[in-house]
C-alpha cells in the first residue's frame, strides 16, 4: 500500500470511493487498562509488582541468625497514633538522640497519653521516683552499654515499631564507633520505617563509603590482618543491599536516572561476587532479581522502553529457572512477580499470544488478582478470543466485588474512584466482545451498566454510542456522543489544579493530543448518525468542527484561506493531515453539493484546500480531492451540454478542467509501483482512464479516446489487480465505445475486432 510505504499507518478514515458512500469513522479506543497513575497509586491497586528494600539485620550474639524486617507497603508513613510527638525536628536536631521528656512509644497496653505518661514502658531509659516524677536514668550506666547491645536493643524497638527509640539506640552505637557502618544501616532503616526519606539516604550514603573504604582496606591487608572470607562477604551483601534500597528510594522520589544507575552499580557488585560459595551465590541471586525485575519495571512504566523492559525480566527469569533447578526451594513470588511484569511489557509490544502465557502462570496462583484477570481479557480481546475474554471479566469483576464489600465501610475517595474506573473498564470490554460476536442486546446492556457504573467516565458513552450506531440507533447514539463532547468541553475548560485527580480519563504527559483525539473521533462518529438521519447540515457542522480543532492543532491555514499551509514536518502531523483532514474535506465538499447544488462554489473552495494539503506531502495524497473535483467539473459539463449549451465557453472551461485533474490522477499513478496501492486507489485509478476516454469521445476527441480506452484495456488483460472486480458489463461499454470511435475515424477493419466483443 503506497501511503502506507510512504508514512506508516493506514489512514483511520477510508478513502472516500465513486459512489460516495463509503466514509468509516475513527476507531476510538478503549482507555488503556495501564492508565498513569502515582508511583504510590500504582502499587497499592497491584497493577504491577516492585521490590521493596531488605532490611535484614544481622544478630549481633555470633551465631549467624538473621532477622527481617518487614515493610508492608514498602514505605508507609506511621499515622499520627502511632507516635504521641512529633519526632522530625527532634532527629534533625541532635545525632545525640536526647529526648529528654515524656515521651514513650506505640505500647499496645497503653490506652491513652495519661496511662502511657505515668506508666513507663518495658524498654525505657526512664523511671519514676518515689514522688511519681520522671528520672533518668544515670549517663554512666547508659556509658557501660556495649556497641552490640545498642545495636540489639536498637533492633527490638524496630520490631516493636517504636522508632524513636530505635532511633536513639543506634544513635548512641553510632558515638561509640562512628567507622562502624551497621549503627548508620540500622538507623536508616529506622529513618525510612518513619518516612524520613532524606535521613534515612544520608545514612545510608554514610554506610555505603564506610563499607567501599573498609572493602578496599581489606582487600589490600587481607593477610595482615586476618579477616574472615565470611566478615569480608557479609560486608559485600550489606553493600549491594544499600545500593538497592538506594535505588528503592531514589524511585519513590521519582529520580528514576539515579535509580537506575544505583541499580547498575548493585548489579556489577553481584556479578564480581558470583564465583563465591553456593549460599552467597543465591544470596546474591535474590538480590539480582529483584534489581533486574525493578529495572525492567522502570522502562516499562516510566521510559516506555518496552524492549529494554523485556530484556531485564528475560534475564530475571533466566536466573530463576537456573535456581530453580540448583535447589528445591526457589521464591515462587518472586517468579510469580517475574512472569506477570513480563506479561504486561509483551502486551505493550502486542505479542499477546506470548503475554498470555506468562500472565497464565501468575494466574495458576492469583486466581483472584483482578489486574491480572483484566491483562487476560484484553489479550484474548486483541486475539478474537471473545469467550475468554468475557470468562476473564467475569473474574475480575468478581474480584473487586468482593474488595468492594469487604471493605466498603473503609474505602477512600481514591479506593472508591479506582474501583468505578476498574468496573466500567471491564463491563465496555465485555460489551464490546458480546458486540463482536454479533450479539447486540447483550452488548448494549454491558455498555448501559458501564455507563451507569461510572457516569463521569467519558469512554463509557462513547462506546455505548458507538455500538448504538453500528445498531442502527442513531437518535440514541447521538444523544450518547453529545454528552460526551459536553464532558469534554467541560474537562477542557477547567482550570488545572496542582495535585489533583480529577476522572477525566485524560493523564500522563499527552493528555491534549488525547483529549483532542478523542473529541476529533466522537465528532466523525455524530457526524456519521447525522448523515443516515438525512440531517446534512449537521454532519457538515461537525466535519467543520473537526478540521477546525486540527487546523488549529496543526497550525494549519483555514479553509477559505487560499495561502498555503506550512506543514509541521513531524509524522505525527503529517499522518493526521494524510489520514483525517484530507478525506474530512473531501467529505464536506461532496455533503454541500449533495445538500444543494447551490453550494458548488463551497465544495470546489473545499476541495482545492485538500488537494494544497496533499501537495505539501506528496502529489499521491491529492488523488481524492482531485477524484471528487473532476466529478463535480464532469456534472457541471454533462448540465451543460443537456441544456444545449456544449459549444458554449463555460462548457469547454469545465471540460478542460475535468481532463487537467484526470490527467494529474493517471500521471501520478503511473510513477508508482500497482502492487502498493490499496483497492480504493486501484479503482480511482480504473475510473480516472474510463472518464477521460468518455470525454474525449463526447468532445468527438476519437483517437485520444481510443488510446484511453484500449490502454486501460491492455492493463486490466495484463494486471490481475485492476483487472479484479471489473465486471462484464464495463468492458463491454468500453468496447461499444471503442467500437463507434473507429467507426466514426472510418478504421472498419479495427472496429470489426470490437463488434463481436
Amino acid at each position: 500500500m503506497l501511503k502506507q510505504a510512504m508514512i506508516g499507518k493506514r489512514s483511520l478514515i477510508s478513502i472516500v470511493s465513486k459512489n460516495n458512500k463509503k466514509l468509516s469513522t475513527i476507531n476510538i479506543q478503549i482507555h488503556n487498562i495501564n492508565k498513569s497513575l502515582s508511583f504510590q497509586q500504582t502499587k497499592q491497586q497491584q497493577q504491577y509488582y516492585f521490590s521493596t528494600s531488605f532490611l535484614t539485620t544481622t544478630n549481633t550474639n555470633n551465631n549467624n541468625q538473621k532477622r527481617e524486617i518487614k515493610l508492608g507497603n514498602f514505605i508507609k508513613k506511621q499515622q499520627d497514633s502511632d507516635l504521641e510527638v512529633d519526632l522530625v525536628e527532634k532527629f534533625k536536631k541532635d545525632d545525640t538522640g536526647d529526648l529528654s521528656g515524656n515521651i514513650y512509644g506505640n505500647n499496645e497496653n497503653n490506652k491513652n497519653e495519661e496511662e502511657n505518661v505515668n506508666k513507663p514502658t518495658s524498654s525505657s531509659s526512664y523511671r519514676l521516683n518515689k514522688e511519681g516524677e520522671q528520672q533518668q536514668v544515670s549517663e554512666q550506666a547508659n556509658n557501660n552499654i556495649s556497641f552490640e547491645e545498642l545495636i540489639t536493643e536498637g533492633d527490638d524497638f524496630m520490631e516493636k515499631k517504636i522508632y524513636y527509640k530505635a532511633t536513639e539506640r543506634y544513635t548512641k552505637a553510632i558515638k561509640q564507633k562512628p567507622n562502624d557502618y551497621k549503627g548508620y544501616l540500622q538507623r536508616s532503616k529506622a529513618y525510612l520505617l518513619h518516612g524520613e526519606i532524606s535521613l534515612a539516604m544520608k545514612d545510608m550514603e554514610k554506610a555505603s563509603s564506610i563499607i567501599s573504604t573498609k572493602l578496599l582496606s581489606e582487600q589490600r591487608k587481607e593477610e595482615e590482618l586476618s579477616i574472615s572470607e565470611e566478615e569480608l562477604q557479609e560486608d559485600m551483601i550489606r553493600l549491594i543491599e544499600l545500593h538497592h534500597n538506594k535505588g528503592v528510594l531514589l524511585m519513590e522520589e521519582g529520580k528514576v536516572e539515579n535509580a537506575i544507575q544505583e541499580y547498575k552499580t548493585a548489579i556489577d557488585l553481584i556479578e564480581k561476587e558470583r564465583k563465591n560459595s553456593l549460599n552467597v551465590v543465591l544470596s546474591n541471586n535474590k538480590l539480582l532479581i529483584e534489581c533486574l525485575n525493578n529495572l525492567g519495571f522502570i522502562y516499562l512504566e516510566n521510559k516506555k522502553d518496552y524492549e529494554k523492559a523485556l530484556e531485564y525480566f528475560n534475564k530475571a527469569i533466566e536466573i530463576v529457572t537456573t535456581e530453580q533447578q540448583t535447589v528445591d526451594n526457589s521464591s515462587n513470588n518472586v517468579d510469580n512477580k517475574l512472569y506477570y511484569n513480563r506479561g504486561r511489557t509483551k502486551i505493550e509490544l502486542e505479542r499477546y499470544n506470548e503475554a498470555i502465557e506468562d500472565l497464565m502462570k501468575f494466574h495458576t496462583t492469583n486466581e483472584k488478582h483482578h489486574s491480572c484477570n483484566l491483562l487476560l481479557a484484553k489479550c484474548y480481546f486483541e486475539n478474537e478470543n471473545y469467550i475468554e475474554c468475557i470468562k476473564h471479566c467475569d473474574l475480575a469483576y468478581q474480584t473487586l466485588r468482593e474488595n468492594i464489600d469487604t471493605d466498603s465501610t473503609q474505602l477512600s475517595k481514591d479506593d472508591k474512584l479506582y474501583y468505578k474506573e476498574r468496573i466500567s473498564y471491564l463491563l465496555l470490554l465485555k460489551g464490546k466482545s458480546h458486540l463482536m460476536l454479533n450479539d447486540f442486546e447483550r452488548a448494549d446492556k454491558f455498555y448501559s451498566l458501564a455507563v451507569e457504573s461510572n457516569r463521569k467516565d467519558i469512554f463509557t458513552w462513547i462506546e455505548r454510542g458507538r455500538e448504538r450506531l453500528l445498531a442502527q440507533r442513531y437518535d440514541e447514539a447521538i444523544f450518547d456522543f453529545t454528552t460526551a463532547l459536553n464532558r469534554l468541553e467541560a474537562i477542557s475548560t477547567q482550570a488545572p489544579q496542582q495535585g489533583s485527580s480529577n476522572n477525566n480519563n485524560f493523564g500522563g504527559k499527552n493528555n491534549n493530543q488525547q483529549q483532542l483525539d478523542t473529541i476529533v473521533g466522537v465528532l466523525l462518529s455524530r457526524a456519521k448518525c447525522f448523515e443516515k438521519k438525512r440531517d446534512l447540515y449537521s454532519a457538515i457542522g461537525d466535519y467543520e468542527q473537526v478540521i477546525h480543532y486540527l487546523t488549529a492543532a496543526n497550525n494549519l491555514a483555514s479553509i477559505d484561506d487560499d495561502s498555503s499551509s506550512s506543514i509541521d514536518s513531524s509524522s505525527s502531523s503529517k499522518e493526521t493531515i494524510i489520514s483525517i483532514v484530507i478525506p474530512t474535506l473531501c467529505r464536506i465538499a461532496l455533503l454541500y453539493v449533495e445538500n444543494n447544488t447551490k453550494e458548488t462554489p463551497k465544495a470546489l473552495t473545499t476541495l482545492k484546500k485538500a488537494i494544497q494539503l496533499g501537495q505539501e506531502i506528496n502529489d499521491i495524497f491529492t488523488m481524492e480531492a482531485l477524484h471528487h473535483r473532476y466529478h463535480i467539473y464532469l456534472s457541471i459539463y454533462q448540465y451543460l451540454i443537456q441544456n444545449k449549451d456544449s459549444s458554449s465557453p463555460n462548457a469547454k472551461l469545465y471540460y478542460e478542467r475535468a481532463i487537467d485533474d484526470i490527467t494529474k490522477i493517471i500521471n501520478t499513478f503511473s510513477k508508482v509501483n500497482l502492487q502498493e496501492l490499496n483497492e480504493d486507489d486501484i479503482q480511482l485509478l480504473k475510473n480516472a482512464y474510463y472518464n477521460r476516454g468518455l470525454l474525449y469521445f463526447k468532445e468527438e476527441e476519437y483517437n485520444k479516446a481510443i488510446v484511453d480506452l484500449e490502454n486501460l484495456i491492455e492493463k486490466l488483460v495484463e494486471n490481475p489487480i485492476l483487472r479484479d472486480g471489473y465486471y462484464t458489463e464495463s468492458y463491454t461499454e468500453i468496447n461499444k465505445i471503442l467500437l463507434k470511435s473507429h467507426l466514426k475515424l472510418g478504421n472498419y477493419l479495427r472496429a470489426i475486432r470490437y463488434l463481436f466483443k
